[in-house]
C-alpha cells in the first residue's frame, strides 16, 4: 500500500507540473504479481530473494522492490526499436529491407527507415524504390546521389548550393561582392574610431587614480573602457608593490590619441613607438600639466598587442615613478633594464581572465624574439663586455626596442626561476651554493626605489652616467654573489637554459582541417590533399602556422603583424618588397599586382624566386631550405593588421603545388574584431 500511495503522490505532482506521463520506457518488462496487478517498467535486478523494477511516475523514475514470493512471473517485452533490430538481422534481399523500411516508418523510426534503404541498395544496386527513397537520380544508366548528379552535369557547389555552369561566375562575383561589403563595413567601424574627433573636444574621464582623455571614436565609450582598465592595472600593481610608499598623491594623467599618426605628430615620437611615459613632460611640452603624463594611441601594436598592452606597459612606468623617491632627475638614474623589464612583464604580459580581471602571462612576441636572439648569439654588447654584465649597465639612450625582451627576460628569470608548480619560491643551486633569486630581485627593487645618493646624481647630471649604471649594477652583482660564490658565466648558462625551455604560446588552434587564431583574428584551412599537414612545431618568429607537403616540397606559412599606422595596401606592399632582402637572397620578381581574394580585404600578390637566408627559430633550430625556392607571397591588409600568406616550393616543383596554394588563398578568412 505504501508503494501505491507513493506512486499516486508522484503522479499527482507530475500532473500538477504539467509533466507528460505518456513517454514509453526504453524497455517494457511486465511483472505479474500474486495480487493480480501487472506492472510495466524495466527490471534492473533479479535474484532469489528480490526483484527490482524501475518504473516512471509522472516522468520521474522510481525503483520498486518486491519480495520474490510476491512475483508470479516476469514477461520480457521488446520495444519497437528492439523489434526492428531483430527484424533487420533477418533481412537478406534488397526487397526485404524496403519492406522493413515501411514498418520502421509506421513506428516512427525515421533514421532506421533510411538505414534500411541504404542497406537495400548495397544488397541490390538496381533497387529503384530504395534509390528513389534516398533521393538518388538515374543518369546515363547509373544511379547517383544529388551531389554526384549535379557534378556530372557540370554544376559547381558554392556556399553549400549547386549552381549551373552558366551562373557560376555571376554567383562567385556576388559572393566576392558580399565579402567585400562585409570587410568594408567592419573596416568602416574601425575607421571611424581611428578618425575620432578633435582632441580638444574630448571630455576627461576621472577615476580614483587617473584622469583619462581619449578622442578615439565619436563618443566617450572607448575612453571609459580604457579608464576602467587602468584602474584594474593600478589595483594589480598596488597589490604587488604595496610595501612601497607612493611619492606622488595626485591623479595620473593619460592621453590616448585617436590614431598613431596623431600621437606621433603631437608628441614628436618616432614611428614604431606604441606609447610613452613623460616623467618630466612639463619640460618637453612647456607646462607642468604634462608632468608624469602617459601618452598612447588607439590601435594595434605588434602581432597581438593593442592599446591595452601599451597602457599596461606605460602605466607600469607611471606606477614605478610614483614609488621611486626623488625628482624626475632621480627617476632618470634608475636602471633601464629594471624600468623596461617590469613594464614588459606587466604590460606585454598582461591578459584578461574570463571575468575581465588582469592576469600576468608570458608575452609571446617578446619571448619569441628573446629565444631567437639567445639561439643566434645576439646578446647585449656594451663597454667591451657582452651579455648580462652589459645589459645591466646599458644606459637609457642606447636602450632600443631590441633590448626590451632581454630586460623582461632578466626580470622574469629572477622572479620565476625558483618557483615550483604551486608558485612557491625556492632557492636555486648556482655554482657551489644555493641562492633565492626572487629575494634577490625584491632586495634589488628595495634598493632601486630609494633616492639615489647625492654624489651619484651629481656626477650623472654632469654627464657621467656610468657612475649611476655602476651604482645599480654593482648592487645586483653583490646580491647575486658576483664575484665570490658564482660567476656571470654560471648564471647566464642557467638563464639561457631556462628561457629556451619555455614554451612559445600558440596563436591559435588546429581543429581537423582548419586553423583559427582568435589572438590575431584569422582562419585558414589546409589543402584537401591528405599529404598536406599542419606543422605547429616548426614555426619561426612572427609566424602563426605552417602547412607542409613533404612529397611535393610545398610549404605555406601565415604570419601576422600589426598595422600600427593604418597604412594602405600599396605602402604595405612596397614595404614588404623592400624587406624581403632580409629573408631572401637575390630575389627575382615575376609578378607584383593587386589580387582579389574571397576574404574581401585588399590584397597584393608578389611572385618571386630566390634562396632563403639561414635563420634561427624562436623555439628550436629548423633547417632552412638552401636550394632555390619559388614563392607566391600574398599580403592581406586591414586597418589593424597585416597578414602574410607565403606559399613556396622548390622552383622546379612549384607547379605541382599551385592548385593547393590557390585553395588555401580561396579559403583564407579575416575574422571580425570586437
Amino acid at each position: 500500500m505504501k508503494r501505491i500511495a507513493l506512486a499516486l503522490a508522484l503522479l499527482i505532482v507530475a500532473l500538477a507540473l504539467g509533466v507528460s506521463t505518456l513517454a514509453p520506457p526504453s524497455q517494457a518488462d511486465r511483472v505479474h504479481l500474486r495480487d493480480g496487478r501487472v506492472l510495466e517498467g524495466r527490471v534492473i535486478k533479479e535474484d532469489d530473494s528480490h526483484v527490482q523494477l524501475e518504473k516512471e511516475f509522472g516522468g520521474v523514475p522510481q525503483i520498486l522492490t518486491f519480495e520474490r514470493h510476491e512475483v508470479v512471473k516476469i514477461e520480457r517485452v521488446l520495444t519497437p526499436r528492439q523489434e526492428f533490430e531483430e527484424a533487420f538481422k533477418k533481412c537478406k534481399t534488397g526487397d526485404d529491407f524496403v519492406k522493413l523500411a515501411a514498418t520502421a516508418k509506421e513506428k516512427g523510426l525515421d533514421s532506421e527507415q533510411k538505414r534500411c534503404f541504404e542497406e537495400a541498395v548495397k544488397r541490390d544496386p538496381k533497387n529503384k524504390e530504395a534509390h528513389l527513397a534516398l533521393g538518388h537520380v538515374l543518369h546515363e544508366g547509373k544511379w547517383m546521389t544529388e551531389r554526384e548528379y549535379k557534378t556530372a552535369l557540370g554544376w559547381v557547389e558554392i556556399d553549400g548550393e549547386f549552381v549551373p555552369p552558366d551562373q557560376v561566375e555571376a554567383r562567385r562575383e556576388e559572393r566576392r561582392a558580399a565579402a567585400r561589403k562585409r570587410a568594408a563595413d567592419s573596416q568602416e567601424r574601425i575607421r571611424q574610431e581611428l578618425e575620432g574627433r578633435p582632441f580638444a573636444d574630448a571630455e576627461p574621464i576621472t577615476t580614483s587614480h587617473y584622469i583619462v582623455k581619449c578622442n578615439a571614436g565619436k563618443d566617450d565609450k572607448l575612453a571609459r573602457a580604457y579608464a576602467d582598465f587602468l584602474e584594474k592595472l593600478w589595483e594589480k600593481l598596488n597589490k604587488l608593490f604595496r610595501k612601497y610608499k607612493r611619492q606622488h598623491g595626485d591623479k595620473s594623467k593619460v592621453y590616448i590619441f585617436a590614431n598613431a599618426r596623431e600621437f606621433y605628430d603631437t608628441t614628436n615620437m618616432e614611428e614604431g613607438v606604441g606609447g610613452y611615459f613623460f616623467a618630466s613632460g612639463g619640460e618637453q611640452f612647456g607646462s607642468k600639466e604634462y608632468d608624469r603624463l602617459l601618452a598612447g594611441f588607439h590601435g594595434t601594436f605588434g602581432a597581438t598587442g593593442n592599446t591595452y598592452l601599451v597602457l599596461a606597459h606605460e602605466g607600469t612606468h607611471q606606477y614605478q615613478n610614483s614609488i621611486c623617491e626623488g625628482t624626475h632627475e632621480d627617476w632618470a638614474l634608475r636602471p633601464t633594464w629594471w624600468v623596461e623589464g617590469l613594464a614588459v612583464y606587466f604590460g606585454d604580459g598582461f591578459k584578461f581572465d574570463k571575468k575581465k580581471n588582469i592576469e600576468i602571462d608570458v608575452p609571446r612576441d617578446r619571448l619569441a624574439q628573446l629565444q631567437q636572439n639567445l639561439r643566434g648569439g645576439q646578446l647585449t654588447e656594451f663597454g667591451g663586455v657582452k651579455g648580462m654584465p652589459a645589459l645591466i649597465r646599458l644606459p637609457h639612450r642606447l636602450y632600443s626596442g631590441f633590448y626590451y625582451a632581454h630586460g623582461w627576460g632578466l626580470c622574469y628569470y629572477l622572479m620565476h626561476r625558483g618557483q615550483d608548480k604551486k608558485g612557491a619560491n625556492k632557492p636555486v643551486k648556482l655554482g657551489d651554493k644555493e641562492i633565492d633569486l626572487a629575494k634577490v630581485f625584491e632586495d634589488f627593487t628595495d634598493f632601486v626605489v630609494k633616492q639615489p645618493p647625492a654624489d651619484v646624481k651629481g656626477r650623472f647630471l654632469q654627464g657621467d652616467w656610468r657612475s649611476a649604471a655602476e651604482h645599480y649594477a654593482g648592487k645586483l652583482e653583490s646580491l647575486l654573489g658576483i664575484p665570490g660564490d658564482r660567476t656571470w658565466d654560471v648564471i647566464e648558462s642557467d638563464y639561457k637554459d631556462f628561457i629556451l625551455q619555455m614554451e612559445l604560446k600558440k596563436l591559435g588552434k588546429v581543429k581537423v582541417n582548419t586553423y583559427t587564431s582568435n589572438e590575431t583574428f584569422f582562419e585558414v584551412s589546409k589543402p584537401g590533399d591528405s599529404k598536406w599537414k599542419f606543422d605547429e612545431d616548426s614555426i619561426q618568429g612572427d609566424e602563426a602556422i605552417r602547412m607542409v607537403n613533404d612529397s611535393t616540397t610545398g610549404l605555406i606559412r601565415v604570419s601576422v603583424d600589426g598595422n600600427m599606422t593604418n597604412d594602405e595596401l600599396e605602402k604595405v606592399a612596397d614595404d614588404t618588397e623592400r624587406g624581403l632582402g632580409f629573408s631572401i637572397e637575390s630575389a627575382v620578381f615575376d609578378k607584383r599586382e593587386p589580387i582579389d581574394l574571397p576574404c574581401g580585404h585588399p590584397a597584393w600578390e608578389l611572385v618571386y624566386s630566390g634562396k632563403a637566408r639561414q635563420a634561427a627559430n624562436a623555439t628550436k633550430e629548423v633547417q632552412v631550405r638552401t636550394n632555390e625556392q619559388r614563392f607566391r607571397h600574398v599580403v592581406v591588409v586591414t586597418l589593424k593588421r597585416i597578414y602574410h600568406i607565403i606559399c613556396q616550393a622548390d622552383s622546379d616543383r612549384f607547379a605541382e603545388n599551385e592548385e593547393a596554394f590557390a585553395e588555401v588563398l580561396k579559403k583564407f578568412k579575416v575574422l571580425p574584431e570586437q
